[in-house]
């Protein structure tokens, strides 16, 4: 299972899977980023480009496709 189960508890449901993996994948490349000794800048605005990039699609990374980088 990876980094997931320290965000799942076995047996729970989740309320909103979608927002969550979202959140925890997020949250794993931020510390991915911070084991790199980045500034603190850095790893801010790449996760925020993210964030507005998904905003923009308005749909989940899994679902994203070359396509919505060019609209």
């Amino acid at each position: 299972m990876g980094s997931a189960g320290l965000y799942l508890a076995a047996g729970v449901p989740l309320l909103h899977p979608e927002e969550q993996v979202v959140a925890a994948m997020l949250d794993g490349w931020r510390n991915q980023l911070l084991a790199r000794n980045l500034a603190r800048s850095t790893f801010e605005s790449r996760l925020r480009a993210v964030r507005q990039f998904g905003k923009h699609c308005g749909t989940y990374p899994w679902l994203w496709s070359p396509q919505l980088a060019d609209e």
